[in-house]
């Protein structure tokens, strides 16, 4: 079985791009000492680090001033965080779309049961309890991060004078029927997270019962 391979597609300002093939405890940074130097202000000295657990790359921020990000959203400082087929990684104003094998390549048949418990271990060397952009759906914590992040976007939409429904002037028809439809799920979702408080607030008061 050939060993598997990963590459960054790096799409540069000028338009042009370059593959990077990718390796275990490779560094990205602005230094030149690092294993893939970026010439950008934007990216720290390190920036981040790609490791390998068992058939799977992970992508850790290095405490970087600007941030890593993987599709639009920021990673947690030295917390390994899995890269999925063409996800993009941002530091500074570079792109990197992750790919697996080039060209007409198969990818071959490798087991994924071990790398969860590996990628635990590989946590617990490095940081304590921190929170991750990633993580199991049952995870109330991690649903409340996700969560967080859906209602930033909702706040920016709506404080953007671009997108003010008041000034919206729709005469009869279907889309004044959307707009009243519209009006009427935003009601309803803030009753829902009146009612959401509620249950969490009672979740705590039987959490803190136990002690």
């Amino acid at each position: 079985m050939s060993k598997k391979e990963y590459f960054f597609i790096w799409k540069k300002e000028s338009g042009e791009s370059e593959t990077i093939k990718l390796k275990n405890g490779m560094v990205f940074g602005r230094k030149k000492e690092c294993d893939f130097s970026i010439p950008d202000q934007l990216v720290s000295g390190k920036h981040f680090e790609i490791i390998l657990v068992g058939h799977t790359l992970y992508i850790t921020d290095l405490k970087s001033f600007n941030k890593t990000f993987i599709n639009e959203i920021d990673i947690k400082p030295d917390k390994k965080v899995a890269l999925k087929e063409n996800d993009v990684i941002q530091a500074g104003k570079q792109f990197f779309t992750f790919v697996h094998e080039l060209g007409d390549k198969k990818d071959p048949v490798t087991s994924y049961e071990n790398d969860s418990l590996k990628l635990n271990i590989e946590n617990l060397k490095t940081q304590g309890n921190q929170e991750t952009i990633s993580g199991p759906k049952s995870d109330l914590s991690v649903a409340f991060k996700n969560l967080q992040v859906s209602i930033e976007h909702f706040n920016n939409f709506k404080n953007n004078p671009k997108y003010a429904l008041s000034d919206l002037k729709l005469e009869k028809g279907n889309k004044k029927a959307e707009l009243q439809d519209l009006l009427q799920k935003k009601e309803d979702l803030a009753l829902k997270c009146v009612a959401i408080q509620e249950e969490l607030e009672e979740i705590l008061k039987t959490w803190k019962s136990f002690f």
